[in-house]
């Protein structure tokens, strides 16, 4: 099939291109510009390792968490922290008969349910944690003084 090949997308240097290909497609749809610690880790998920080698998608991964977090401190250093007990559906677990429904069912997510609260917090978990090392650190030094 000869076909003419599509001027290129203004701004193709921004995306990051695999290793496998010369250059990206001529039309391509980035979603927003990497950019801090996040976009650091994708820029070596990208320059480093083929879309075949799972630490190319680790670090992928590894990068949306970072975002996420990153995203989660600011938003409530503005004063906009996430509605933590809504957003997980812990309040939504209370209601409606939550254990009845799943003893004596074929439902796989009653043997899991227990730790869903602390997959989806592990980074508020995570945040306390750091919080009441430093206040104690702060504490111990007082003391010894």
């Amino acid at each position: 099939m000869h076909c003419d090949l599509p001027t290129q997308q203004f701004g193709a240097a921004g995306p990051e291109p695999s290793i496998e290909h010369a250059h990206v497609t001529p039309v391509f749809g980035p979603a927003q510009p990497l950019r801090g610690g996040a976009g650091a880790v994708r820029r070596v998920a990208y320059a480093r390792f083929s879309e075949g080698r799972l630490a190319h998608w680790l670090l992928l991964v590894l990068g949306d968490r970072i975002d996420v977090a990153t995203h989660r401190v600011t938003d409530a250093l503005r004063g906009r922290p996430d509605r933590v007990v809504h957003e997980t559906g812990v309040r939504a677990e209370l209601v409606g008969r939550p254990v009845a429904s799943r003893l004596g069912s074929s439902r796989r997510d009653w043997r899991h349910g227990v730790l869903d609260p602390l997959v989806a917090n592990w980074g508020w978990l995570a945040a306390a944690a750091g919080v009441v090392l430093v206040v104690r650190r702060v504490a111990r030094s007082r003391r010894s003084r």
